[in-house]
């Protein structure tokens, strides 16, 4: 009987050897039954998921579960946010893999009521009262001048983290979102993209474009406030514009990125209306060959459109310049810019002279630094000048820059000039 017994466990303890062995040195892995091409967001749980995809293992077959209880290493399994995924199976050294998507049946949801056309959940939220929460489900794709915020709505849009995206055919002015209410656009993550394929290139009527192409006209009153980007990448040429704001409308950039990327302009405020006309710029960051453009349409030099720029925080780029001024022919007179912050990477430009020094038509100095053509007595009168203000009301200081000349260090000699001329007027340090 012991006898009997002791071959018994050798002969287990061979067979267990030989099965390790082969998993170790010939483990072969493939799915017997394959995850779905596709799934609807939300429409199965991982639970369920582990228990339909079937792996063979040396010929021997076992859900996700079960592998998982024997140690495989199981990644890649989303049912839940639309997107393109890849479900990897490891075990032993061995892994196989299969991509599979996730879609969203539903486009938008409005007030928790869910849609599956974007469209028609922003006709629901047109007609709500009181405010209409839109929150996007999925990425969606629209035409040109499909969407617009009615004169007496109120819309929140949550972009939630996806994208809502246009490519303009129109040939005349055109955007992707017209606002002529109210609307709010948030959002932990998601963009809006433009860009026109056919921007007015045409200067054989006039010397400017006739029409404007561009990723929100505003007309209304327009908020945005979160972790979003609304960008237009039409090509330089036209008129392209992120943000295009119009007479009587109002704009308030809490956070988010603001940008055009194909060579134009970012926000433009236009007007030839004796409307106000109003941008608040809190936060954010606004990027483009200007990143925010007055212009003022009109020809009648007796009409001056009331436009009120206040700039208290953000980050604004300009290749070109980071504000600008300009008008085809209306008065300046009640255009109003008020700089109480931000950071400023760029000239600034105004039509009118200003109490620094600088004249009509020249362009402003960076950061807190003298204009660029004014007459000054020497740099350490400039620094007298400039610390006058108080400071302790000023976020972050005020960055002064001066600029010389590299030939004014040209060796010993121009240093000790600059150094005895400097303590001629009270500089008491060294060079």
């Amino acid at each position: 009987m012991l006898k009997k017994l002791s071959f018994l466990m050798v002969f287990a303890l061979v067979a267990v050897s030989l099965f390790s062995c082969t998993l170790n040195s010939k483990t072969q892995l493939k799915f017997t039954t394959f995850p779905e091409a596709e799934y609807l967001a939300e429409e199965m749980t991982k639970e369920e998921f582990f228990k339909s995809v079937v792996v063979s293992v040396n010929g021997d077959d076992y859900t996700l579960a079960q592998m998982e209880t024997l140690g495989a290493s199981i990644k890649g399994v989303e049912l839940e946010k639309e997107g393109s995924y890849t479900l990897i199976v490891e075990y032993k050294g061995v892994i196989i893999l299969f991509d599979y998507n996730v879609i969203n049946a539903n486009a938008a949801s409005v007030n928790g009521v869910v849609y599956e056309d974007l469209l028609e959940a922003i006709a629901a939220a047109n007609a709500c009262e009181g405010v209409a929460e839109v929150v996007l489900l999925k990425n969606a794709k629209v035409e040109a001048n499909e969407i617009t915020i009615a004169a007496t709505a109120n819309v929140k849009l949550d972009l939630n983290g996806y994208l809502l995206y246009c490519v303009s055919e129109f040939k005349s002015s055109n955007q992707l979102i017209l606002n002529k209410g109210t609307l709010e656009i948030v959002g932990k993550g998601g963009s809006i993209v433009y860009m026109s394929k056919y921007p007015d290139l045409d200067r054989s009527k006039y010397p400017f474009p006739g029409y404007a192409c561009n990723a929100i006209r505003n007309e209304g009153t327009l908020t945005v406030d979160g972790d979003i980007v609304i960008e237009n990448q039409t090509p330089r040429g036209g008129a392209s514009y992120a943000i295009d704001n119009y007479a009587g409308s109002s704009l308030t950039i809490e956070n988010g990125t603001i940008k055009q990327t194909g060579g134009d302009l970012a926000i433009r405020i236009f007007t030839s209306q004796e409307k106000d006309t109003n941008v608040t710029i809190n936060g954010g960051s606004i990027s483009g060959r200007r990143a925010i453009w007055i212009q003022l349409a009109g020809s009648n030099e007796t009409i001056a459109p009331k436009v009120n720029l206040e700039i208290n925080g953000g980050t604004l780029s300009g290749t070109q310049y980071c504000i600008y001024e300009y008008s085809y022919g209306n008065s300046h007179a009640n255009v109003n810019v008020t700089i109480n912050g931000g950071e400023f990477l760029g000239s600034i430009s105004k039509f009118g002279a200003s109490a620094d020094g600088r004249r009509a038509k020249e362009p402003f100095g960076t950061n807190f630094s003298v204009s660029i053509f004014a007459r000054v007595k020497g740099p350490v009168s400039v620094i007298a000048s400039m610390t006058k203000p108080h400071f302790e009301n000023a976020i972050n200081g005020g960055p002064l820059t001066l600029e010389f000349h590299q030939s004014v260090f040209n060796g010993e000699d121009g240093i000790q000039k600059v150094n005895d001329r400097s303590r001629e007027e009270g500089w008491d340090g060294e060079l």
